[in-house]
């Protein structure tokens, strides 16, 4: 299986789950906008973490990869929620700066761990405990991003 179709399942298994959670959540809140709104910016929070989330576990779990088919299953995992983005753009939920600069910040944060696993596999190839660092880099800077949310919440305007 090589990494475009990898990334695609990926995406598919992380969206299942929270797609059920919105389409429940859709059935308990009050009609009105503010709620739903809300519910569109909660679900967008869930998206862009666990967009991040997909991309280190792609690139850690299958370094093995050449860089075009490991920069492409990142593309399909940037690009794969478009439509649910494109659909609280609409709702009024986020506007579109937000969008892209929530889009810029995880496409930047995919670039670095990219460039983390491309680099950690070229001096692996001479040393092999470098793999368990750039494991424990990319759980570091998930950990990071996660525990300074607030700040780069707050500078998306969320």
């Amino acid at each position: 299986m090589n990494q475009s179709r990898r990334a695609l399942i990926l995406s598919i298994v992380y969206s299942v789950p929270l797609l059920i959670w919105f389409i429940t959540q859709l059935q308990f809140i009050d009609w009105n906008t503010a709620s739903l709104q809300s519910l569109f910016l909660q679900t967008l929070f869930a998206v862009l973490l666990l967009q991040f989330f997909s991309i280190a576990l792609l690139l850690i779990n299958h370094p093995e990869g050449n860089w075009r088919d490991n920069s492409l299953a990142v593309i399909h995992i940037l690009l794969f929620p478009l439509p649910f983005m494109s659909l609280v753009w609409l709702t009024g939920s986020a506007s579109l700066s937000i969008l892209l600069k929530s889009f810029v910040c995880l496409s930047s944060a995919a670039v670095l761990l990219f460039f983390i696993q491309q680099g950690s596999q070229l001096i692996t190839d001479r040393i092999k405990i470098i793999g368990t660092l750039f494991t424990l880099t990319q759980i570091l800077l998930a950990v990071m991003l996660w525990n300074f949310r607030h700040i780069w919440w707050n500078w998306l305007v969320l």
